[in-house]
C-alpha cells in the first residue's frame, strides 16, 4: 500500500531497497493516492480530479482517454513492482497536463520537457516499456505505454 502522508522522494528512494522485486497489485486507493501524491508533488496542484480505472489492458501498460472533455486513466491490475507502476502512472499523468492545458496529447516537445521535473523525484519518464523496461513505440489511438 502507498502512503499518503510519506513524501515522495522518500518513498522513491526506499522503493528500490523494499519493493523492487515484489509484483505489485495496486488497488483503487493506491491509484488515487499516487495520482494526488505526483499532482502534489510534481503539478503543484494542477491536475483536476479524474476518474482512474484499473483494468485489463491488452497491449499497454496504461492509456490516457480524452473523452467529453474530461480525462481517464486506465491503468494494468498487476506491475513488476511499485516502482514501475508509478513510471506508468507519472507518463499518463503528463497526458492528463497536456489534455487540460495544451493542444495535442502525444510524445512531442511538451512530453520530453517533464523529463528533468521526474528524474528529480527519481521516476524515469519514457514513452513506453518493453518486458517492464524501457523502449521507444509509437503512438496509438489512445497514448498508451505499449506491452510489445
Amino acid at each position: 500500500m502507498i502512503s499518503e502522508n510519506r513524501s515522495l522522494v522518500k518513498f522513491m528512494r526506499d522503493i528500490d531497497i523494499e519493493d523492487s522485486n515484489l509484483q505489485y497489485k495496486p488497488t483503487l486507493r493506491d491509484c488515487y493516492i499516487a495520482y494526488r501524491r505526483l499532482n502534489k508533488d510534481i503539478f503543484k496542484n494542477k491536475l483536476p480530479r479524474i476518474r482512474i480505472q484499473l483494468k485489463r489492458l491488452h497491449g499497454a501498460w496504461g492509456e490516457c482517454e480524452s473523452k467529453n472533455n474530461q480525462c481517464i486513466i486506465r491503468l494494468g491490475k498487476r506491475y513488476k513492482n511499485k516502482q514501475f507502476f508509478l513510471m506508468v502512472l507519472a507518463h499518463e499523468m503528463v497526458h492528463v497536463y497536456q489534455h487540460y492545458y495544451e493542444a495535442n496529447m502525444n510524445h512531442g516537445n511538451t512530453f520530453q520537457s517533464w523529463r528533468p521535473k521526474f528524474a528529480r523525484f527519481c521516476i524515469p519518464l519514457s514513452l513506453g516499456y518493453k518486458n517492464n523496461s524501457i523502449t521507444w513505440h509509437a503512438q496509438r489511438k489512445y497514448t498508451q505505454i505499449s506491452r510489445r
